[in-house]
């Protein structure tokens, strides 16, 4: 039988030889989540110390976000306004909101953004549990001072990784509970206010690229392992909590247990997403539990979308739509009931219901405000790790960009007509590690593939006989791709013969959609934009074909059911790819082309 500690280093080690040291641009930052006497500190201590001795040349170290704790003034302030508020969960150490964040924050940014830049040493607090007869207070002696880059960073904490629940999910998961349960013992609002202070610590979850996470069969061992803990350190320093204090002491933690100790990838959910988790691996599944994605207007690509991206186990998702029902929409639009009483009414309250209905596990949020206001509200958009725009106008698109930009969130925008399609990615900056097949000339670091794309560095692993190489991809603002004149260099003869609906559909974010959607466009209109289209692009005009001119007349702004599919299930792939790191992603343009099958990606 595998050991925890022997799972967990083979674990580690696979990320450590696949992250690219030591041309590696961040550490790799490892998550260990357990309940409170499982053996997670000691796992982390035996990891460490093992993953020294097999990897000397990296500098490797660990702590627990218990050492982040407030100190113990802050949390006696803290203590006594909770009693005034009336929450129990909040008298004492040990919750959502009992640590210091911005301390935590700081330091993770200075280990992770210094790394390869600007480096200064680090000190990190160690919290004293003994201290104050148990209830504990930050040493003031005692710290761990990082005196040059860590390359790998083990941080340990009994609730890493938990995610906060919606407010409707928090409020129905209360009111079902066993009303003598522990989970009803405490008032509604003090479990709110602990749902709503987890959300805090997100941020410091997304900076950790893998998390380790420790079962038990049943959470009732806690009060087990707790009590076998403080006798031990009663012995050890001669004070600690009594017996009935630690009871008393763990009550206060398992309602997080109730509520979101089971969401970390369980056996039901790993079962739920098995065959996902065998393609691209329980890392990238965590990364997809532990992100908020913006889907922007529901059409046929959006429905799309968002389809792949609940049935993927994405932790939360909100989509922004302010458009009414049309009767077109009942073609390609599949979660709108079929009803024709519908036509006229918002469509997203329609469709909520569907949507949650596909994979109950997402936090799913609709948000029916202006698009127009929205996507400049840089307030709104700082929520989200990552924003996708289907279906927007050409000035749409650049001022979300310039959000984005200015927010570094990552930026897709997709959409389609008739049998053709786009995606403009603009990921800002993406380094992942790709396995290629050996190649009898050896491959070497600082090589660029392509315009942004470049090899930084590589790794051989002769017993699996490939490269393991560390690609780093820039990207332009989607601005500046309408006028990219680099893209026609990259194109041979053969390709730029078929790159037509490359400048047709640029064309088209010049013309305006038809009121009528069985209006066709005016073709000496499109002909006209698209032939200035290829001047921007430095592209022939005869890769304008009339047969391409037909059809893109015919079948602008229209919707077709298997375009989207396509379209959007490339979309959610190559968004999964991002969050995985593991291959390169889109940069920048992907034209689809139902009418030859081809789905060429264009560097601009």
């Amino acid at each position: 039988m595998t050991t925890s500690l022997a799972a967990s280093l083979g674990f580690v080690a696979k990320a450590i030889e696949s992250h690219g040291f030591p041309s590696c641009l961040t550490p790799l930052v490892v998550g260990v989540s357990g309940p409170q006497g499982s053996g997670k500190t000691y796992l982390t201590c035996q990891l460490t110390n093992q993953l020294r001795w097999n990897y000397p040349e990296l500098n490797i170290i660990q702590f627990s976000i218990d050492d982040f704790y407030l100190t113990q003034t802050d949390q006696a302030v803290l203590t006594e306004k909770a009693k005034k508020e009336g929450n129990k969960l909040l008298q004492g150490r040990g919750l959502p909101g009992t640590h210091d964040l911005p301390y935590l924050s700081r330091v993770l940014i200075q280990l992770v953004e210094n790394y390869k830049t600007r480096w200064l040493p680090v000190r990190i607090p160690c919290y004293d549990k003994a201290a104050h007869k148990g209830l504990g207070d930050r040493s003031a002696e005692k710290c761990q001072l990082v005196e040059k880059p860590a390359d790998v960073i083990i941080c340990e904490g009994w609730f890493n990784g938990y995610m906060s629940l919606s407010p409707d999910q928090t409020r129905l998961r209360y009111l079902t509970s066993p009303v003598d349960g522990l989970l009803q013992k405490h008032k509604l609002f003090e479990i709110q206010d602990i749902n709503e202070k987890l959300k805090s610590y997100i941020p410091i979850w997304k900076m950790f690229e893998y998390f380790i996470i420790i079962h038990t069969d049943t959470i009732d061992n806690v009060y087990k392992w707790r009590l076998e803990q403080e006798h031990t350190l009663i012995s050890e320093k001669g004070e600690g909590m009594t017996d009935l204090q630690v009871i008393e002491f763990i009550d206060r933690y398992m309602p997080l247990y109730i509520l979101y100790y089971d969401k970390l990838c369980t056996n039901d959910e790993i079962a739920l997403y098995d065959r996902q988790i065998r393609l691209w691996g329980m890392a990238t599944q965590l990364r997809l539990r532990s992100t908020k994605i913006l889907v922007v207007n529901l059409g046929a690509v959006g429905t799309e979308c968002v389809k792949n991206l609940v049935l993927g186990g994405l932790n939360s998702i909100e989509i922004l739509d302010d458009t009414v029902v049309k009767d077109v929409d009942f073609a390609s639009q599949f979660f709108l009931p079929k009803d024709d009483s519908i036509i006229g009414q918002l469509k997203l309250p329609l469709v909520e219901d569907n949507i949650k209905r596909l994979n109950p596990k997402v936090n799913l949020t609709i948000n029916v405000s202006s698009v127009d206001e929205s996507i400049v509200n840089k307030d709104y958009l700082k929520q989200f790790d990552l924003i996708v725009g289907t279906d927007l106008l050409k000035q749409q698109i650049v001022k979300l960009n310039s959000s984005t930009r200015e927010l570094n969130l990552p930026f897709y925008v997709s959409g389609m007509h008739g049998m053709f399609g786009y995606i403009f990615a603009d990921l800002i900056e993406h380094v992942a590690v790709a396995e290629w097949g050996e190649s009898s000339i050896p491959r070497k670091a600082n090589i660029e593939l392509a315009r942004n794309k470049t090899i930084i560095d590589v790794k051989n692993n002769p017993q699996k006989k490939v490269d393991l190489l560390t690609i780093q991809d820039v990207y332009s603002p989607i601005e500046t791709i309408f006028k990219s004149k680099h893209v026609s260099k990259t194109l041979t003869k053969r390709q730029s013969k078929k790159c037509g609906p490359l400048p047709l559909i640029f064309a088209l974010f010049n013309i305006p959609a038809p009121s009528n959607p069985e209006d066709t466009i005016d073709i000496d209109l499109l002909k006209h934009e698209a032939i200035e289209a290829c001047k921007d692009l430095n592209l022939e005009p005869s890769c304008i074909t009339d047969e391409y001119l037909q059809l893109f007349s015919r079948q602008a702004y229209t919707e077709y059911s298997p375009t989207a599919a396509i379209l959007s299930g490339t979309l959610a792939q190559d968004i999964i790819q991002f969050l995985g790191k593991k291959d390169s992603p889109i940069n920048n343009v992907l034209i689809l082309d139902g009418t030859t099958s081809r789905m060429p990606i264009y560097q601009m």
